[in-house]
């Protein structure tokens, strides 16, 4: 799959299913006239807040998941930073 495929088609459906036009949602997300319709196109990517936002106007939310292990600061045990053992 992909980005459009994995994250902007759900929401692309959601939008639908709810009957909600392109400007209707750049409205309630906050966004210019258009800015929708460009991430559905995928002529633009939204910042993680605004495709946070995005989803939250449409009743579904985005989870960002890092898997690759390497990224943890070993410097900082988990337990030092409040995350689950």
């Amino acid at each position: 799959m992909g980005y459009h495929a994995d994250v902007i088609q759900p929401l692309i459906n959601q939008r639908v299913r709810l009957g909600l036009s392109q400007t209707a949602v750049d409205e309630m997300v906050g966004v210019t006239r258009g800015q929708i319709g460009k991430w559905e196109n995928g002529d633009r990517r939204p910042t993680a807040f605004l495709l946070s936002c995005w989803a939250d106007v449409l009743n579904c939310r985005v989870l960002i998941v890092v898997e690759d292990h390497k990224c943890i600061n070993t410097k900082y045990p988990r337990s030092r930073v409040g995350l689950p053992q």
